[in-house]
């Protein structure tokens, strides 16, 4: 059987005649590719459960044959955490492991059931995710900037607002239009960073 994994191989820039050529390579690496297409102005092939052993090997031939083609490969393997993406170009590689994180635990959404969430139409379940991961990673940041564990950096819902507004304000001084602060409700968040200064994004 082998150690099975699923990939995902992803080129650009794409020509329906590059894409062409770069698919008749790669089955000389992979016999068999489950779907193929080009997509917004990019090459996709996927294959799952497969066992594609030589894969950087063989993508870093292919990328030496297509020069002026930046490859990204995303592998997902069988065992837990194996999952991994690697980016090939003329060449040359890197190969970067995923970086696995916890939501933080976050006392005030402690909750008996799920009514509040059940009640959220569609953009709103959609703000409530941007907002959840916006924080986490902003929580993540810092906690790792200041060397910390989990267990010694708790959950500050003041402290991650400030720093999520200065981050806000940074970009914006930075040319960067920076999405509206909002709460699942859709309403904007009143100390969320500067008004006028979202209003101008």
């Amino acid at each position: 059987m082998g150690y099975r994994s699923n990939f995902l191989l992803t080129a650009k820039p794409m020509t329906e005649d590059l894409y062409q050529r770069i698919s008749d390579e790669l089955k000389q690496y992979v016999p068999f590719i489950m779907c193929e297409c080009m997509e917004d102005g990019a090459g996709v092939w996927l294959n799952e459960d497969d066992t594609w052993y030589s894969c950087q090997s063989d993508m870093i031939q292919l990328s030496k044959d297509f020069p002026d083609t930046f490859f990204e490969l995303s592998v997902e393997g069988e065992n837990h955490n194996d999952d991994w993406r690697a980016y090939f170009s003329d060449g040359k590689y890197q190969v970067n492991d995923a970086l696995r994180l916890f939501w933080p635990f976050i006392p005030s959404e402690l909750r008996e059931d799920h009514s509040d969430e059940d009640a959220l139409d569609y953009a709103g379940c959609v703000r409530l995710e941007h907002l959840k991961v916006t924080r986490a990673a902003i929580y993540h940041s810092l906690r790792i900037l200041l060397a910390k564990d989990e267990k010694d950096f708790p959950w500050d819902e003041n402290l991650i607002q400030a720093a999520e507004a200065m981050c806000r304000e940074f970009l914006t001084s930075k040319g960067f239009a920076v999405p509206a602060a909002e709460q699942p409700d859709g309403k904007q968040e009143k100390d969320g960073g500067n008004d006028d200064e979202r209003e101008k994004t």
